[in-house]
């Protein structure tokens, strides 16, 4: 996975999920550093559910065979209204110190990638919000506060 460095405000917003082997254009020039900068995504511990510390997030893009309309239910473990979970996970995203993120599904493995390194880079860093159990409705859902 990979995004702009955590500290600087330009690059790209989202998070993207890069191909572990790229196929690179004829002509890509590796010398120039002056451009839309990417980071790989390191994990960083906050003190609930950490794993994984400093490693390099891995990622994956499915295809639903036979799900015509996909969609994320933020703050729930389980799908409301009779639909079926597809796969749950921790809401992760940059530290709200640090430039703006996006906000991602991230499995509770933390999963790395096969190359990963355990060095602090420090490029794109995905944190975990902070943790309150609200009760809505009869259920717990997951806030983030500040």
């Amino acid at each position: 996975m990979a995004s702009g460095h955590y500290s600087q405000g330009g690059s790209g917003l989202n998070t993207l999920c890069m191909h572990n082997k790229p196929v690179f254009p004829d002509g890509v020039n590796y010398q120039s550093q002056d451009g839309n900068l990417l980071y790989g995504m390191e994990y960083e511990n906050t003190g609930a559910l950490d794993k994984n510390h400093d490693k390099d997030a891995a990622c994956v893009v499915c295809e639903h065979y036979y799900a015509s309309n996909v969609y994320t239910q933020w703050g729930r473990v389980a799908c409301s209204n009779g639909h079926r979970t597809e796969y749950s996970g921790l809401i992760m995203s940059s530290h709200y110190s640090q430039q703006k993120g996006e906000s991602v599904c991230v499995d509770l493995e933390r999963a790395t990638h096969a190359r990963s390194s355990s060095s602090n880079h420090d490029g794109g860093l995905f944190t975990q919000p902070r943790w309150k159990q609200e009760q809505v409705m009869n259920t717990y859902t997951q806030v983030i506060v500040s």
